[in-house]
């Protein structure tokens, strides 16, 4: 067998719905650990928070953990967030934000590195936001900014 590319050994993983579980996990604890720092918490006081043992929060970080709707949800609550669930097209890097913190980061299809992007928040775009094939919400973020 010859010695497969990254990129096809990337694009054969990504035929695999554990690819996709496991991505969504990975995003999940990311978005998590973050919103723990955020609090200026350690493992061992998220842990408290949760009621269990910081050898537990330790096992959700690695993606270990019992990853059902409810647990997750119960997760970010003990750090006052919520989850948000979005379901986009395939080949298309999609990274929801929080336009409230005056930030949004997204990868451009010809980068691989998170870049930064300054938007204004206005009343405009805080409204409730409806799908739009055409465009996408940097596109509309960048309209009203306008």
């Amino acid at each position: 067998m010859p010695i497969q590319s990254f990129a096809d050994l990337f694009a054969e993983a990504e035929k695999r719905e554990t690819y996709w579980q496991g991505r969504v996990i990975l995003e999940y604890t990311t978005d998590l650990y973050q919103a723990m720092l955020k609090k200026n918490l350690s493992k061992k006081q998220f842990a408290e928070l949760l009621g269990v043992k910081p050898p537990q929060v330790s096992k959700i970080f690695r993606g270990e953990g019992n990853f059902t709707v409810e647990s997750m949800v119960r997760w970010a609550n003990a750090l006052d967030c919520q989850v948000r669930v979005h379901v986009g097209p395939k080949g298309k890097t999609i990274r929801i934000c929080d336009v409230s913190e005056h930030f949004c980061s997204y990868t451009p299809d010809s980068s691989s590195e998170w870049q930064p992007i300054a938007i204004p928040v206005t009343a405009e775009l805080m409204a409730p936001m409806t799908y739009q094939p055409q465009g996408t919400a940097l596109d509309d973020a960048e309209r009203v900014a306008a």
